[in-house]
């Protein structure tokens, strides 16, 4: 919503839907196989950065600097990467399903949404990567 990728009334209700499947998810798990380990959230820094690297993955796949084919791979990558790097939960809505909804698991990754759509956006080239690339073939 931020990068204007994404309407407001369609992201708030992906929001919505997001936090209900988590909740939905944990019951499940919960009906499963009983109690859940307790997990707890990452400090700020690594949960923001966790997060970076997925968010500014999607943003380049949104604006197609990925191929196509690509999409898939590289969101699971940079999830891989920021849950690794992170140690944490990087999921705001898996956050608040696990009953950490004032933690920097739901905080830090919302900051860090912003400010890295934000500088992406201010980063990128003019033009986006169709433009430059129809520039280069000549015709």
């Amino acid at each position: 919503m931020i990068g204007r990728r994404l309407p407001i009334v369609s992201g708030i209700l992906y929001l919505i839907a997001q936090v209900a499947g988590a909740l939905l998810a944990r019951e499940a798990a919960v009906l499963t196989v009983g109690k859940l380990p307790a997990y707890h959230a990452g400090g700020p820094w690594a949960e923001g950065f966790g997060f970076a690297f997925l968010m500014l993955t999607v943003v380049a796949v949104s604006d197609k600097y990925v191929p196509r084919a690509g999409t898939g791979l590289a969101i699971g990558a940079a999830l891989a990467a920021g849950l690794v790097t992170s140690k944490g939960i990087i999921n705001p809505a898996i956050a608040v399903a696990m009953g950490q909804a004032l933690s920097p698991g739901t905080w830090a990754p919302l900051v860090s949404a912003v400010v890295f759509t934000v500088l992406f956006t201010l980063m990128e080239l003019k033009g986006g990567p169709q433009e430059q690339g129809a520039g280069a073939s000549g015709g």
